[in-house]
This record gives structure tokens, C-alpha cells and sequence, in this order.
């Protein structure tokens, strides 16, 4: 398969357009599904599905303490709560082969839901 860059356009061959954006863009040919029963705090899960995924994660915070989303050990969004019944909420892409966590954290988990292929 030839692909060609001429200005500002892409061109691919003829039928190839949609396998070839599918590899690198999440969403396509992907669903939503709740992962939130094979989920952990404090657990490090690795994108080994060859794709970019989305994650969406909910935290039911019922107790004072700090939560940190993580992507390849990068703080990539935190929040911290001193108690109640607040919610708070973690989304981020995972590209292929790279890791993922909530840690620091001791709030429950209230749904975990992936894009994945």
C-alpha cells in the first residue's frame, strides 16, 4: 500500500481510507464496556489491545482522600475530597502498550467503563 502526503491531503488507495484510520483513531469499530468488576485501586492494567482505548473512570468518594489518574506513571488528572457523598470522575486515552491507574486512592469505585475494540 502506497500512502502519499501532497500539501495539506493524505492519500490512501482506494478501499484502504477506514482500515487504515480504525488503527489509530479510538472509537472506530470499538464499544463501551464495563470493566468496573475486573477493576482495582492501586492496580496497574496495561493497554495490550493494539489500539488506543478510552477509559471513564467514576469514583463514588465517600470518605476524606485523594485520588490520582495515572497514564505511564504521569499524573494525568487528581482530585481530593474531605468527606461526604461527593462523585468524582477520571477519563483519559490510553494509547497501545502504555499503563493505567487510580492510585492513591481509597473511594470506592462506582463504574469503570472502557472503549475498547
Amino acid at each position: 500500500m502506497t500512502v502519499t502526503l501532497t500539501g495539506t491531503s493524505i492519500n490512501f488507495p482506494v478501499g484502504t481510507q477506514e482500515k487504515s484510520v480504525s488503527g489509530f483513531v479510538p472509537g472506530i469499530g470499538m464499544t463501551w464496556q464495563s470493566v468496573t468488576s475486573s477493576r482495582a485501586l492501586v492496580t496497574t492494567y496495561t493497554n495490550s489491545t493494539g489500539r488506543p482505548i478510552m477509559v471513564f473512570v467514576r469514583m463514588a468518594d465517600s470518605t476524606s482522600n485523594a485520588c490520582v489518574f495515572e497514564i505511564d506513571g504521569v499524573t494525568v488528572s487528581a482530585t481530593s475530597h474531605n468527606g461526604g457523598n461527593g462523585q468524582s470522575a477520571f477519563h483519559g486515552i490510553i494509547p497501545t502498550g502504555s499503563t493505567y491507574r487510580i492510585s492513591n486512592g481509597s473511594w470506592p469505585i462506582g463504574s469503570w467503563q472502557e472503549l475498547r475494540p
